[in-house]
Protein backbone atom coordinates (compact mmCIF):
# COMPACT_ATOMS: atom_id res chain seq x y z
CA UNK A 1 0.00 0.00 0.00
CA UNK A 2 1.34 3.60 -0.84
CA UNK A 3 0.17 6.89 0.37
CA UNK A 4 1.48 9.09 -1.82
CA UNK A 5 0.61 13.01 -1.83
CA UNK A 6 3.48 14.22 -4.17
CA UNK A 7 5.33 11.74 -6.51
CA UNK A 8 2.95 9.58 -8.88
CA UNK A 9 6.08 7.37 -10.42
CA UNK A 10 7.01 6.60 -6.27
CA UNK A 11 3.39 5.04 -6.13
CA UNK A 12 3.66 3.11 -9.50
CA UNK A 13 6.77 2.00 -8.65
CA UNK A 14 5.88 0.74 -5.13
CA UNK A 15 2.69 -0.60 -6.08
CA UNK A 16 4.42 -2.38 -8.86
CA UNK A 17 6.30 -4.25 -6.51
CA UNK A 18 3.60 -5.38 -4.90
CA UNK A 19 1.66 -6.84 -8.46
CA UNK A 20 5.16 -8.27 -9.30
CA UNK A 21 5.93 -10.26 -5.89
CA UNK A 22 2.33 -11.80 -6.08
CA UNK A 23 3.00 -12.55 -9.58
CA UNK A 24 5.73 -14.53 -9.38
CA UNK A 25 4.35 -16.24 -6.03
CA UNK A 26 1.74 -17.58 -8.08
CA UNK A 27 -1.33 -15.76 -6.76
CA UNK A 28 -4.20 -13.37 -8.41
CA UNK A 29 -4.72 -10.01 -7.03
CA UNK A 30 -6.79 -7.13 -7.45
CA UNK A 31 -4.99 -3.03 -7.85
CA UNK A 32 -7.01 -0.43 -6.53
CA UNK A 33 -6.32 3.21 -6.32
CA UNK A 34 -8.63 5.85 -4.90
CA UNK A 35 -8.19 9.99 -5.14
CA UNK A 36 -8.75 11.88 -1.90
CA UNK A 37 -7.88 15.34 -1.64
CA UNK A 38 -4.61 15.88 -0.63
CA UNK A 39 -3.37 12.54 -1.76
CA UNK A 40 -3.70 9.32 -3.60
CA UNK A 41 -3.92 5.63 -1.91
CA UNK A 42 -3.11 2.59 -4.14
CA UNK A 43 -3.13 -1.12 -2.23
CA UNK A 44 -2.63 -4.26 -4.10
CA UNK A 45 -4.84 -7.38 -2.59
CA UNK A 46 -3.55 -10.73 -3.23
CA UNK A 47 -6.45 -13.37 -3.43
CA UNK A 48 -6.93 -15.41 -0.22
CA UNK A 49 -5.34 -18.61 0.40
CA UNK A 50 -5.10 -21.02 3.50
CA UNK A 51 -7.97 -23.63 4.03
CA UNK A 52 -6.62 -27.10 4.76
CA UNK A 53 -2.68 -26.11 4.37
CA UNK A 54 -3.07 -23.66 7.08
CA UNK A 55 -3.69 -25.96 9.49
CA UNK A 56 -0.28 -28.05 8.46
CA UNK A 57 2.56 -26.28 10.47
CA UNK A 58 4.81 -26.59 7.35
CA UNK A 59 2.37 -25.43 4.50
CA UNK A 60 1.32 -22.54 7.27
CA UNK A 61 5.28 -21.54 7.19
CA UNK A 62 5.04 -20.99 3.60
CA UNK A 63 1.91 -19.00 3.20
CA UNK A 64 2.97 -16.64 5.79
CA UNK A 65 6.38 -16.09 4.47
CA UNK A 66 4.95 -15.50 0.83
CA UNK A 67 2.12 -12.86 2.48
CA UNK A 68 5.16 -11.19 4.33
CA UNK A 69 7.46 -11.32 0.62
CA UNK A 70 3.89 -9.47 -0.71
CA UNK A 71 3.84 -7.09 2.11
CA UNK A 72 7.75 -5.79 1.46
CA UNK A 73 7.62 -6.19 -2.01
CA UNK A 74 6.37 -2.43 -2.53
CA UNK A 75 9.75 -1.21 -0.41
CA UNK A 76 12.03 -4.08 -2.24
CA UNK A 77 11.05 -2.67 -5.44
CA UNK A 78 12.02 0.93 -4.22
CA UNK A 79 15.33 -0.11 -3.17
CA UNK A 80 15.87 -2.27 -5.86
CA UNK A 81 15.41 1.31 -7.70
CA UNK A 82 17.98 3.12 -6.52
CA UNK A 83 20.90 0.56 -7.12
CA UNK A 84 22.82 -2.86 -6.04
CA UNK A 85 21.48 -3.85 -2.53
CA UNK A 86 23.85 -4.89 0.14
CA UNK A 87 23.79 -8.23 1.93
CA UNK A 88 21.56 -7.10 4.61
CA UNK A 89 19.35 -4.47 5.37
CA UNK A 90 18.93 -2.49 8.70
CA UNK A 91 15.16 -2.80 9.91
CA UNK A 92 15.09 1.39 9.86
CA UNK A 93 16.11 1.33 6.29
CA UNK A 94 13.96 -1.34 5.40
CA UNK A 95 10.78 0.63 7.39
CA UNK A 96 11.99 3.68 5.50
CA UNK A 97 11.59 1.76 2.09
CA UNK A 98 8.33 -0.19 2.97
CA UNK A 99 6.52 2.13 4.64
CA UNK A 100 4.62 1.77 8.04
CA UNK A 101 2.25 0.05 7.07
CA UNK A 102 3.50 -2.79 4.79
CA UNK A 103 6.10 -2.68 7.47
CA UNK A 104 3.57 -3.67 10.29
CA UNK A 105 1.70 -6.18 7.63
CA UNK A 106 4.76 -8.15 7.12
CA UNK A 107 5.16 -7.75 11.02
CA UNK A 108 2.03 -8.99 11.92
CA UNK A 109 2.07 -12.11 9.53
CA UNK A 110 5.37 -13.40 11.25
CA UNK A 111 4.03 -12.97 14.80
CA UNK A 112 1.61 -15.73 13.47
CA UNK A 113 4.01 -18.77 13.38
CA UNK A 114 5.87 -17.31 16.69
CA UNK A 115 4.04 -19.01 20.37
CA UNK A 116 7.01 -17.16 22.51
CA UNK A 117 7.06 -13.20 20.76
CA UNK A 118 10.69 -13.70 19.99
CA UNK A 119 11.02 -9.83 18.59
CA UNK A 120 14.48 -10.50 18.03
CA UNK A 121 13.47 -13.70 15.48
CA UNK A 122 10.55 -11.90 14.05
CA UNK A 123 13.08 -9.21 12.86
CA UNK A 124 15.76 -11.86 11.69
CA UNK A 125 13.02 -12.78 9.13
CA UNK A 126 11.67 -9.89 8.39
CA UNK A 127 15.25 -8.37 7.13
CA UNK A 128 16.07 -11.49 5.30
CA UNK A 129 13.10 -12.00 3.46
CA UNK A 130 13.33 -8.30 2.33
CA UNK A 131 16.94 -9.00 1.37
CA UNK A 132 15.50 -12.18 -0.86
CA UNK A 133 12.72 -10.17 -2.45
CA UNK A 134 16.03 -7.36 -3.93
CA UNK A 135 17.92 -9.82 -4.78
CA UNK A 136 14.91 -11.57 -6.77
CA UNK A 137 13.43 -7.65 -8.47
CA UNK A 138 17.35 -7.12 -9.04
CA UNK A 139 17.44 -10.07 -12.24
CA UNK A 140 17.15 -8.92 -15.09
CA UNK A 141 13.78 -9.79 -16.17
CA UNK A 142 11.92 -8.71 -13.33
CA UNK A 143 13.71 -5.39 -13.75
CA UNK A 144 12.02 -5.31 -16.77
CA UNK A 145 9.01 -6.43 -15.65
CA UNK A 146 9.54 -3.82 -12.42
CA UNK A 147 9.59 -0.89 -14.94
CA UNK A 148 6.89 -2.27 -17.50
CA UNK A 149 4.69 -2.90 -14.70
CA UNK A 150 4.93 0.92 -13.52
CA UNK A 151 4.18 2.52 -16.39
CA UNK A 152 1.10 0.27 -16.69
CA UNK A 153 0.08 1.49 -14.03
CA UNK A 154 0.75 5.09 -14.49
CA UNK A 155 -0.75 4.96 -18.04
CA UNK A 156 -4.27 2.93 -16.38
CA UNK A 157 -4.05 6.04 -13.59
CA UNK A 158 -3.64 8.78 -16.89
CA UNK A 159 -6.70 7.21 -18.00
CA UNK A 160 -8.66 7.93 -14.84
CA UNK A 161 -7.44 11.21 -14.94
CA UNK A 162 -9.22 11.91 -18.31
CA UNK A 163 -12.49 9.82 -17.18
CA UNK A 164 -12.26 12.38 -14.40
CA UNK A 165 -13.24 9.42 -11.63
CA UNK A 166 -11.68 9.14 -8.10
CA UNK A 167 -11.55 5.60 -7.53
CA UNK A 168 -10.36 2.52 -9.71
CA UNK A 169 -9.87 -1.28 -9.02
CA UNK A 170 -8.82 -3.72 -11.67
CA UNK A 171 -7.44 -7.49 -11.87
CA UNK A 172 -3.66 -7.05 -11.04
CA UNK A 173 -2.92 -10.17 -14.14
CA UNK A 174 -4.11 -7.32 -16.65
CA UNK A 175 -0.72 -5.24 -15.27
CA UNK A 176 1.81 -8.26 -15.64
CA UNK A 177 0.17 -9.85 -18.91
CA UNK A 178 2.89 -11.05 -21.33
CA UNK A 179 5.82 -10.06 -19.52
CA UNK A 180 8.68 -12.47 -18.86
CA UNK A 181 9.18 -12.98 -15.27
CA UNK A 182 12.21 -15.08 -13.81
CA UNK A 183 10.55 -17.27 -11.58
CA UNK A 184 10.58 -17.05 -7.76
CA UNK A 185 12.45 -19.35 -4.86
CA UNK A 186 10.91 -21.01 -2.52
CA UNK A 187 10.00 -18.31 0.37
CA UNK A 188 10.51 -20.03 4.24
CA UNK A 189 10.36 -19.11 7.39
CA UNK A 190 13.78 -20.07 9.43
CA UNK A 191 14.52 -17.58 12.99
CA UNK A 192 10.49 -17.34 13.43
CA UNK A 193 9.37 -21.04 13.19
CA UNK A 194 7.91 -22.27 16.56
CA UNK A 195 10.42 -24.77 18.36
CA UNK A 196 8.69 -27.30 19.72
CA UNK A 197 8.78 -27.75 23.55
Amino acid sequence: MKRQPLSRNALARHEAGHVLAIALLGRSAVFSWRRFPRYELAHVEAAAEGGEEWEDPQSRGAIIARRVVAALAGGAAERCHVGTSPDTEDLAAIFAWTGAVDFELAHEWLTLQRYDGDQQAIMVDLSRLFTETVRLFELPENRRALTEISGRILTVLETVDRDERSSIELPAELLTKDLRLEPAPRFALQATIAKAH
